[in-house]
């Protein structure tokens, strides 16, 4: 499967210890690109139907939701530059902001937080 494929991929040795990474070795991206590395260069999916990636040969990932930032941003990239209370996305997602999201969760599902 493609999780098997990343798995695979991201904790082989050269990956796996932050502290041995150097400026050639390591991996280090947003969940959202690495998923759509996998998917787009791997092409296990066939190429979206949007026609304004038409000339982009690995354009196999369809956006979440409706959700795009390259042209105008729609849907769930509209909360650039600020990330709202319980947004599925935010492309601008601070460090204080994840705090502030997940201390909000805990309080609202302390039985998922164990």
């Amino acid at each position: 499967s493609l999780v098997d494929l990343m798995y695979k991929y991201s904790s082989t040795e050269r990956y796996r210890d932050v502290n041995k990474w150097t400026r050639n070795a390591g991996f280090c991206m947003h969940s959202d690109w690495v998923l759509g590395y996998f998917v787009n260069y791997y092409n296990v999916s066939t190429h979206v139907a949007e026609p304004y990636y038409k000339n982009v040969p690995h354009a196999r990932l369809e956006s979440y939701k409706g959700s795009e930032i390259y042209r105008k941003p729609t849907g769930f990239c509209r909360n650039d530059p600020t990330c709202e209370k319980d947004t599925e996305i935010c492309h601008r997602a601070t460090p204080e902001w994840m705090e502030m999201e997940t201390k909000r969760w805990k309080l609202m599902a302390p039985d998922k937080f164990k």
